[in-house]
């Protein structure tokens, strides 16, 4: 588990594949947020039976009120956060890749971390490309929170 890495998860009534999105994060990182826009599949209980903080938006739901209410929770639960990943609720975690990730920016010289994208495409080793070939391990972002 990376103790300085919160996730935020985002959806909407995605049933099965936010559950195994949710399983896929299961010790990866020190606290999971999960942003609900007004599912009536039971997520947001299923998130919290499953170790997630739950924040349940009002209308109008968009994907960015979603990341930024996950964010905000994130930071009030865990304020000593480095890094923060968004991502998808039909999306599954790859095995390691938020170490990859993590060392590539670190491995970063500036502080602005201007070459996020490139760091991130550096950390998906062969295997985790090949995994990919459902669709499901798209990365939205990793960055840093400081």
């Amino acid at each position: 588990m990376l103790e300085d890495t919160g996730i935020v998860v985002i959806a909407r009534n995605e049933g099965e594949r936010f559950r195994r999105c949710l399983a896929s994060l299961q010790g990866q990182a020190k606290r999971i947020v999960y942003a609900d826009s007004g599912s009536t599949d039971g997520s947001a209980e299923h998130a919290r039976d499953n170790g997630a903080e739950a924040v349940v938006l009002d209308r109008p739901y968009n994907q960015p009120r979603g990341r930024n209410a996950g964010f905000r929770r994130l930071m009030e639960l865990e304020p000593g956060l480095r890094y923060v990943l968004f991502l998808d609720g039909d999306c599954q975690l790859v095995p390691g890749f938020l170490a990859s990730a993590r060392e590539a920016l670190e491995a970063q010289e500036t502080k602005a971390r201007s070459g996020v994208a490139q760091a991130l495409e550096k950390a998906m080793s062969q295997a985790q490309r090949e995994q990919q070939g459902d669709g499901q391990h798209q990365i939205e972002l990793l960055f840093d929170a400081q």
